[in-house]
């Protein structure tokens, strides 16, 4: 048997040795500080100075006589020393990102530059030199002040990647179609209303995007892009895909979201190595029977659409991973959709569902789960089945009690109940051992269970709006909790042991009818949110100067007559409300806090006041 080494794999090993010695010495990372280049330039081969705010560059950058990448991006930059257009290696050049209104003839110089990278700049044209660098294979020339492009393009045959997003061009100069080598291509938002029928020429391209436009139709000829893996027309005016893409047999990812799609072809199915299929926000009935033969499919997102129902070949998508079908007309989901048991990621929030599928319990994969918004009445204890369940929402619906078995979730770390109409948490809830968040405002919730001291990872707890009554001491003993928030309760008194929250950082106890809090409230030290407002608090506390991280406080309505001197001493305060309090302090309370940003006795402000702190917590 012949031994020796095959005359390819010799020939590619001697230029692997050739290219090793030859870099003997010099550095093949890029280097981020010029100084540091400048101390060595001959051995710099790859030079990153973006994201420096550089105004200039010296001419110096003429030293680096060996280099063969420069990244400028996202800099301040004008203009160009000329130095840079005679770096006799230099293949990647990228200044995008900077206030360059003008590139110089020199440009030609650059005979070896493989990849140039001119996007968001100021340019107004680009000059015809540009297209006459033979070895040019990726160009980025999108968003720039640019309306027209050379005709000249059509001399760039090495190239494979273009990408002219975001350029006012309304039509493209068919020399573009003569890029026999053209792999990829973005016309997103270059204020196109048509795709050209001489797209079908580009037969090497993979990867293809018009998003951003007016197109209100898809040519026949881009059936023949038979290479084409990646395709996405977002945002168009769509109203039809046609039959033919049922020829993009290596298609994996097409996307259409935010057109006006109202049906899709049967022939979608014959797409074998599709993987993600994206037509949200589009006038979508129906999905046709054929998507259960996409085998590969792992991502489907048909949200906020008109879909009534779902077909059952739908859950033929053995590899499913992602479905969404929120903000549809959906009143059932399909009583298969147990057999998808690749399933992660369901969201059928915003339907008209009344119940969930027994079956939904074999999805023994499923992560996140979604179902808010429905009309549901129930909560089913298929769920409580879903071990692996990290994520569930079933808010917004009608629910009136949860069963014992949810304690079973010991993997949820976020569980959203608000707005229903729960009477009663069982202590089983207790068990949920990665539980993080746990909302429950808006429902009818008397008591707290005592065993949520258990949870040690809980970090928010939300119960606004209840009919809450008393505090278990247990509450205190939450050893992570962040945010508490209980506004709108009938809560009378505030436990001592509230003292042990070392962690809370907001706390709404409005509109309850408290009339004391314990000394210890003081021990809050990570606080920096507190409101009080509309209980029926006379005075504040011994400990509250204390509170020296509190940013945010609300007493507006209670019968307060007087703030302790102590008060100054909450220097980080920024928003003070009082309102309809039995004082009239102003001069004094603005002694007391000169650093506050704002003291505000008017009532309607509260609601101002919490946009910022509940959009972290509540």
């Amino acid at each position: 048997m012949d031994k020796s080494i095959p005359t390819k794999i010799l020939s590619t090993l001697i230029l692997v040795i050739t290219f090793s010695l030859s870099c003997i010495g010099q550095n093949l990372y890029p280097i981020k500080s010029l100084e540091e280049a400048l101390r060595d330039p001959k051995n710099t081969l790859f030079l990153d100075l973006s994201n420096k705010n550089l105004k200039e560059l010296p001419e110096e950058i003429g030293k680096f006589v060996y280099l063969r990448s420069i990244k400028l991006a996202n800099n301040q930059l004008t203009s160009l020393p000329k130095a840079i257009w005679a770096l006799p290696e230099l293949k990647t050049l990228d200044i995008s990102g900077n206030k360059i209104s003008d590139i110089p003839k020199d440009i030609i110089r650059l005979t070896k530059l493989k990849e140039l990278n001119l996007s968001n700049n100021e340019l107004k044209t680009i000059p015809n030199e540009v297209f006459k660098i033979p070895t040019l294979k990726r160009l980025y020339i999108g968003l720039n002040l640019m309306n027209e492009l050379d005709s000249d393009i059509g001399n760039l045959q090495e190239l494979k990647e273009l990408d002219l997003h975001g350029l006012n061009l309304r039509k493209l100069p068919k020399e573009l179609f003569s890029l026999k080598k053209l792999k990829k291509l973005n016309l997103s938002g270059c204020r196109l209303t048509n795709i050209p029928s001489d797209i079908g020429k580009l037969d090497k391209l993979e990867n293809l995007s018009f998003t951003y436009n007016s197109i209100n139709k898809i040519p026949a000829e881009i059936g023949q892009l038979t290479k084409l893996k990646y395709l996405n027309g977002d945002h168009n005016n769509i109203s039809t895909l046609p039959d033919i893409f049922a020829k993009l047999s290596k298609l994996e990812i097409l996307s259409f979201n935010e057109n006006k799609i109202n049906s899709l072809p049967k022939s979608i199915g014959q797409l074998a190595k599709l993987e993600y299929l994206k037509i949200y926000s589009n006038e979508l009935q129906e999905l046709p029977a054929s998507l259960g033969k996409l085998e590969n499919l792992k991502g489907l997102y048909c949200q906020a659409n008109k879909l009534t129902t779902i077909h059952g070949n739908i859950t033929k998508l053995s590899n499913l991973e992602d479905l969404y079908l929120f903000s549809n007309k959906l009143t059932s989901l399909p009583e298969s959709i147990g057999t998808m048991t690749n399933l992660k990621i369901l969201y059928a929030d915003g339907n008209q569902l009344k119940s969930i599928p027994q079956s939904i319990s074999n999805c023994i994969n499923l992560k996140v789960l979604g179902i808010s918004e429905n009309q549901l009445t129930k909560f089913s204890e298929s769920i409580t089945a879903l071990k692996n369940l990290v994520v569930l929402s079933v808010a917004f619906n009608n629910i009136t009690e949860i069963p014992e078995r949810v304690g079973g979730l010991i993997g949820l770390k976020k569980f959203y109940l608000h707005n229903n109409k729960i009477s009663h948490l069982p202590e089983s809830v207790g068990s949920m051992m990665s539980l993080e968040i746990l909302f429950l405002n808006n429902n009818n919730i008397e008591e707290i269970p005592s065993s949520l001291k258990y949870i040690k990872p809980l970090k928010q707890l939300a119960l606004t709006n209840n009919k809450i009554s008393s505090l278990p001491e247990s509450i205190g003993y939450i050893p992570q909790l962040k945010g508490l928030s209980l506004k709108d309760n009938n809560i009378e008194i505030i436990p001592a042991t509230i003292e042990n929250l070392r962690y809370l950082e907001y706390l709404d106890l409005s509109n309850n009818k408290i009339s004391t809090l314990p000394v210890s409230f003081g021990n809050l030290k990570k606080l920096h949110t507190l409101e009080l407002g509309s209980n029926k608090l006379a005075n504040i506390p011994e400990g509250f100067e204390n509170l020296n991280n509190l940013q945010v406080l609300g007493l507006n309505n209670n019968p307060i007559r007087d703030f302790p001197e102590s008060m100054s001493q909450l220097t980080n305060l920024k928003y003070f409300y009082y309102s309809h309090n039995l004082l009239d302090q102003m001069v004094k309370i603005r002694q007391l806090l000169p650093n506050a940003y704002r003291i505000d006795e008017k009532l309607h402000d509260p609601i101002k006041r919490r946009e910022w702190a509940n959009s972290i917590y509540f």
